[in-house]
């Protein structure tokens, strides 16, 4: 390799090691710029990953990201490493007091799911588990897994 190319890829480099000035980056509390600045994420993946995540009332796994449009396997791989996700701060709701309207804007809650909550609620009193949300076939079991972080039943 020639001086003049050495020189040529140099300041590369100096930019490449301040990148790593960010360990990682925490989904519960990063902006824009936060996110932005991990490289497979731009200013149309940082809003979105904060739109989920206000929809979601957090992230609980990392591979949430997954979930947006058009970030794939192949996107994920190039910053899953610089992520973390605070599990404990995820925004919870209540199936024994919340609304068809209001439960129905959470992504894992469809109207269709929202509704037969509400109208078994009526019909047999408070919710105590999701296993009875299985049970009347209201929800799966995935569906139960994948929501369980993010209901409260008081």
């Amino acid at each position: 390799v020639s001086d003049s190319v050495f020189k040529q890829l140099k300041p590369y480099r100096n930019i490449k090691q301040k990148n790593i000035v960010i360990e990682f980056v925490e989904l519960k509390t990063a902006d824009t710029t936060d996110l932005i600045r991990i490289n497979g994420i731009g200013s149309y993946y940082a809003k979105q990953i904060i739109s989920r995540r206000e929809k979601l009332g957090g992230f609980v796994f990392p591979e949430q990201l997954l979930e947006i449009y058009g970030i794939d396997s192949v996107r994920y791989d190039q910053f899953k490493h610089r992520i973390k996700v605070d599990e404990t701060a995820i925004h919870k709701i209540n199936l024994n007091t919340v609304t068809a309207s209001v439960l129905s804007k959470h992504p894992y809650f469809d109207t269709r799911v929202a509704s037969n909550i509400i109208k078994l609620r009526k019909q047999k009193g408070e919710i105590k588990t999701l296993d009875e949300l299985v049970a009347e076939e209201i929800i799966t079991r995935q569906q139960a897994d994948k929501i369980k972080a993010y209901v409260i039943f008081e």
